[in-house]
């Protein structure tokens, strides 16, 4: 219920990527994640709990 997630992803980079391109430390290796996630990632992260609340009156 009161969870942070990812609800979105604008891009697709995986912890096994190389940081620099094409050779060099993956993300993994030089310790660029985040729960297991590479942290150059552009992502919008989800709300936990949300509220709503009505109130109705007739007269």
């Amino acid at each position: 219920m009161d969870e942070t997630y990812i609800s979105e992803s604008r891009t697709n980079i995986f912890a096994t990527d190389f940081v620099s391109g094409t050779s060099g430390p993956t993300y993994e290796s030089a310790g660029k994640t985040y729960n297991g996630v590479a942290n150059a990632n552009q992502v919008f992260f989800g709300f936990g709990r949300t509220w709503n609340f009505s109130l109705r009156y007739n007269f």
